[in-house]
């Protein structure tokens, strides 16, 4: 039983300290993360907790492969998780072009559905599961904003991802899935509002790469279907799809920095950065626990259009209540 706590525990120990450390450490300036056009945030804050999440992961995997050895694919898995947080870290501090990050997200997308997922998989499907790991990556960057934000995400999302793959038997998923969100716990310590750290290409990168990679894996091993990882995740992947599509169709540059997220939104309207991540905190529960329910009771279509309800309701309400500068 010890033995399958004892990599979470390592996971959020590790990440927390280096957390600390790095949050409380005089830093170059080019690892600080100053205020832009996109940012809630006011004074530079230093932006390498995606380290302490990483190493937090790394550590944990390690333990629990000692303790109990992973599947083949854990190796492959490491290997591209790793990839992206390299190239992140470099990014940070040297700002690559975005065909060199596209690269070498490719890369590791390749490792993942090589290593996990290829051998049941058909060429369209797997280049279908390519352009969604791309743009999850991308999402998760885009919704990296917000003190305790992404972080809350990471904890609630890949807990409820990690007791659905244990609800299936997929024991070896479960546990490494578990460890990232022990990872992102440590590191929310330090980053729930007020932040004194954010986590990040490095760290809003190689979260997105997971959410994918877990998702694809767990898909692959039948362990869930692939409306969970969207529906747990949802929180996320509504809010970008849904501002890129209207920035999209409001024909401005999608690629351009901008604060036109609802969370954004909600901030500008008045909101303070503790109130808004705590309200979304409620939605990624209700998410995370709904979907959890729809998964061990097998009541799929009834929930999901129950959300799409919840989801296009919540969309009007904020839309009009920002558009009219009315308070909530």
């Amino acid at each position: 039983m010890l033995n399958s706590f004892l990599p979470s525990v390592v996971a959020f120990l590790l990440s927390m300290v280096v957390s600390y450390i790095l949050a409380s450490s005089e830093l170059p300036f080019n690892s600080l993360d100053v205020p832009g056009k996109r940012s809630l945030h006011e004074r530079p804050t230093p932006r390498l907790g995606g380290v302490a999440i990483l190493l937090g992961i790394i550590a944990g995997w390690m333990v629990a492969h000692a303790t109990q050895p992973l599947v083949n694919e854990f190796v492959f898995f490491a290997g591209a998780a790793v990839l992206v947080a390299a190239v992140s870290v470099a990014d940070d501090f040297f700002t690559l072009s975005q065909i060199a990050r596209f690269i070498v997200h490719l890369l590791a997308c390749g490792l993942v559905l090589f290593g996990c997922v290829y051998e049941n998989t058909g060429w369209p499907l797997l280049v279908f599961y390519a352009i969604a790991t791309i743009w999850l990556v991308n999402l998760y960057n885009f919704m990296d904003g917000m003190d305790g934000f992404s972080g809350g995400m990471a904890v609630i999302g890949f807990s409820a991802l990690g007791l659905a793959a244990w609800f299936s038997g997929a024991t070896h998923l479960s546990m490494m899935i578990s460890v990232v969100a022990a990872a992102a716990l440590g590191f929310l310590v330090f980053n729930f509002p007020p932040a004194r750290i954010f986590m990040g290409d490095v760290g809003s990168a190689t979260l997105g790469f997971l959410v994918a990679g877990f998702s694809l894996w767990g898909i692959n091993e039948q362990a869930y279907a692939i409306w969970l990882p969207l529906l747990i995740f949802s929180p996320f992947i509504v809010d970008a799809s849904v501002t890129i599509l209207r920035r999209a169709f409001n024909r401005e540059k999608i690629w351009m920095p901008h604060r036109k997220h609802f969370y954004q939104r909600l901030v500008q309207n008045g909101w303070s950065h503790r109130k808004t991540v705590l309200c979304e905190y409620v939605l990624m529960l209700a998410c995370a626990g709904s979907a959890l329910a729809m998964h061990y009771y097998q009541i799929v279509a009834p929930g999901l259009v129950a959300w799409a309800v919840i989801y296009l309701v919540l969309a009007v309400v904020v839309e009009r209540k920002v558009r009219d500068r009315v308070p909530f």
